[in-house]
């Protein structure tokens, strides 16, 4: 099953970790192949440990013109455990205790491919 958000704002939201979204499946009931963002805003989001905006475990992420803008808090602002492509997005006054995009090895082992492709994208720091 795929996920998809077409034109949607995540605006001041806060959480523990995944701050506007999270997002992961469980192997024994559903399985989510990808997570598809489509000209999508995260302004505003807050995580007090780990991505601000978007946490992504054990599903492919894909994000396509899609702005992040003053997301503040936690490791990251995207945290995923699976292949991520991000195209044609701007990451702008962001914050983050340690970077912006953190891709870490599945922990129970299902996955060991961590390709991330970014294509046309912007990093800026206001």
């Amino acid at each position: 099953m795929n996920t998809t958000f077409n034109q949607v704002t995540f605006d001041n939201n806060s959480a523990g970790k995944g701050g506007a979204a999270y997002l992961t499946t469980d192997t024994y009931n559903t399985e989510i192949i990808g997570d598809t963002f489509n000209d999508c805003n995260f302004t505003n989001n807050h995580a007090d440990s780990e991505a601000s905006a978007i946490h992504c475990d054990k599903v492919d992420l894909n994000i396509n013109g899609t702005n992040f803008v003053n997301n503040t808090g936690g490791s990251n602002v995207i945290s995923t455990t699976m292949p991520t492509q991000i195209t044609n997005s701007s990451f702008v006054n962001n914050s983050a205790e340690s970077e912006i995009i953190n891709q870490a090895k599945q922990q129970y082992g299902y996955q060991t491919d961590l390709t991330l492709n970014i294509t046309g994208t912007s990093f800026e720091k206001l």
